[in-house]
């Protein structure tokens, strides 16, 4: 994992703090998933399945991902169901917003660190 050393000079693991908060909430999502119903299952395992490739490859923070959690989350939505089907969807649901939510934050915060080194000379 990337780590940068602190001015204490203790470890702190950049990727952990930047990153976790998306895969946590994109893996949450897919944790809820597995209380819908067979059939619900079906209608959506192709974009949770690519969904969960990319939190596995830890690159919730790409278009790719996005896209692929944007169209996942239509597809819950579109779904009918009731009762815990429903808690399960809804709870789905909330967790990849958050999960998007917070891509586009991580993905602000690394054009802003790339912005930063620009104006300071570092990148060319």
């Amino acid at each position: 994992m990337g780590k940068c050393v602190g001015e204490a000079g203790g470890g702190i693991d950049v990727q952990q703090d930047v990153g976790d908060p998306h895969i946590g909430q994109a893996r949450a999502a897919a944790d809820a998933l597995a209380g819908l119903s067979g059939g619900s299952r079906l209608k959506i395992e192709k974009w949770s399945r690519n969904v969960v490739r990319h939190v596995d490859r830890r690159r919730a923070a790409h278009d790719d991902f996005r896209t692929d959690a944007e169209i996942l989350a239509a597809r819950l939505r579109a779904l009918e169901i009731d009762g815990e089907g429903a808690q399960a969807r809804d709870t789905a649901l909330y967790h990849l917003s958050e999960a998007l939510r917070l891509s586009h934050r991580v993905s602000d915060l690394v054009a802003a660190e790339r912005d930063l080194a620009y104006l300071r000379g570092l990148t060319r």
